[in-house]
């Protein structure tokens, strides 16, 4: 399903995400967080001298095992810390909501959630 957060995003960022092979999957809470990393990515990418800005681009953004995974072809270090970073900030912001959160498990799998979301999923069953 087409999310309108994920176009803006694209059309944002239009050097880093013009060629995204795998997809971006991801909840709201996560947005704002999500938005920043791809800005630094982009302003990087700015920087560098035009031939290599084509050889940098994100391939995937998603969540997996209850924290966000951010993959690109290509990296810097000060690429490889920004990742970093935001993935370690995952673990602590709830992905539904945006709120300060937590790794929990709902049905087998691992999300990070704010208390109060952890239990709407765990009542939506």
């Amino acid at each position: 399903m087409p999310n309108p957060k994920h176009d803006q995003l694209i059309k944002d960022y239009p050097k880093a995400l013009s060629n995204v092979v795998c997809g971006i999957y991801y909840s709201e809470g996560w947005h704002t967080l999500i938005n920043n990393l791809c800005q630094l990515i982009e302003q990087a990418i700015n920087r560098m001298p035009l031939e290599l800005q084509d050889q940098f681009k994100v391939e995937q953004i998603k969540q997996k095992f209850g924290s966000l995974r951010f993959y690109m072809n290509r990296t810097t270090p000060y690429m490889d810390g920004a990742i970093h970073l935001a993935e370690s900030m995952s673990y602590h912001i709830c992905e539904v909501c945006g709120n300060s959160g937590r790794r929990q498990t709902v049905r087998a799998w691992s999300a990070v959630l704010c208390d109060p979301c952890y239990k709407i999923k765990l009542d939506s069953k």
